[in-house]
């Protein structure tokens, strides 16, 4: 059988994957508290509500983390018109990540404020890391193997590729800074999600950035 053959429509690929995250965005409910049933005549949830804003900031973190992985997601399976068996490992190692998601925010929202504070964020970074490295590996491997669409800008397609190698060196800066600063650490992540919030945008940046020097 030829190469061309063993090629497979990528369409089962994305919806599995869409799944794993409706999945994963579910379970981050579960890691908010269980709202206590009333038991007496005091006001109290507000107060309930406040002492355990952790699991809503848990809560918050997660779900923009799966948004932001989404989104990207999303972004690059436009340009992968064909898949075969390793794309879907590259994939899978993807979701894994994914899915470990919930966990690493619980970890960080509940040691937040507690002496292990940077191993905790060093956790969630990690996570980071490893799904930088999924994204960039699934898009260099789509090229190398031609299963990224005929009919893709070459600029653009090497201001893809800068973008996620970037995703790699930026994330394993920031795993670096956790263990020195809790807090600025937290504000390079926000900024990680600002920029690939919108990975178009970020792209055609990247790529007028290239073409203006």
């Amino acid at each position: 059988m030829s190469p061309e053959k063993s090629f497979q429509n990528p369409s089962r690929l994305e919806a599995f994957s869409d799944g794993v995250f409706s999945i994963a965005i579910t379970l981050l409910v579960l890691s908010i508290i269980e709202i206590p049933r009333p038991h007496s005549d005091e006001p109290i949830l507000l107060k309930t509500l406040a002492h355990h804003w952790t699991s809503f900031l848990s809560y918050l973190i997660g779900f923009l983390t799966i948004l932001v992985c989404w989104i990207n997601h999303h972004f690059i399976c436009v340009y992968i018109k064909r898949s075969d068996s390793f794309m879907y490992i590259l994939n899978g190692l993807l979701l894994l990540v994914v899915t470990l998601v919930p966990f690493s925010t619980v970890v960080l929202a509940d040691y937040a404020q507690e002496a292990d504070q940077q191993t905790a964020i060093a956790l969630y970074g990690a996570t980071f890391v490893v799904m930088a490295i999924s994204y960039f590996s699934m898009w260099t491997y789509a090229h190398r193997k031609k299963l990224l669409d005929e009919n893709i800008d070459e600029g653009k397609r090497k201001a893809i590729h800068r973008m996620y190698s970037m995703g790699i060196v930026y994330t394993l800066l920031t795993l670096a800074i956790t263990f020195m600063n809790f807090y600025v650490s937290l504000i390079f992540y926000v900024l990680l999600f600002a920029l690939f919030f919108i990975p178009e945008i970020f792209s055609e940046k990247i790529r007028s950035i290239k073409l203006s020097t």
